[in-house]
C-alpha cells in the first residue's frame, strides 16, 4: 500500500514537470519569436521531443549571427545543477509559470549578450 502511494506522488510529480516543462518550452518559443522579429536573432529551432538533441539537453538552437549559434536548456521550476549543462556548452533558462513572455524575452537577451561579449 506505502509503495503504491509513493509511486501515485511521484508519477503526479513527474506530470507537473512536463506540464511546466511544456508551458516554460511554449513562453521561450513566444520570446524567440518577438526576438526574432525584431531582428536580434537570425532565427531558432526548436528540437523534437525525444530527439538525440532533446535528450543531451538541448531544447532550442538561436542562431544569432552567420553561423553563430547558442544551445538552450528550458526549466520551468528553480533548477540548480547547471553544471552539467554549461559544461556541454548549453545555456540554461528558468521560465517559471508566474513569468510572463517580456520577462522570459529579457532573459534570453541578456544570454545572447553574454555569448556576443564572449565570442
Amino acid at each position: 500500500m506505502a509503495t503504491e502511494i509513493k509511486n501515485r506522488f511521484l508519477s503526479a510529480i513527474l506530470q507537473i514537470k512536463e506540464i511546466r516543462g511544456e508551458q516554460a518550452e511554449e513562453k521561450v518559443k513566444e520570446a524567440l519569436k518577438e526576438l526574432q522579429k525584431e531582428g536580434k536573432i537570425e532565427n531558432f529551432g526548436q528540437t523534437m521531443k525525444f530527439s538525440i538533441e532533446d535528450l543531451t539537453g538541448i531544447d532550442f538552437i538561436i542562431f544569432w549571427k552567420a553561423k553563430k549559434k547558442i544551445l538552450l536548456q528550458v526549466k520551468g521550476y528553480p533548477f540548480e545543477n547547471k553544471r552539467k549543462y554549461r559544461k556541454r556548452n548549453i545555456q540554461v533558462i528558468m521560465a517559471l509559470p508566474e513569468e510572463n513572455v517580456s520577462e522570459v524575452k529579457r532573459k534570453i537577451f541578456a544570454i545572447i549578450e553574454r555569448k556576443t561579449k564572449r565570442k
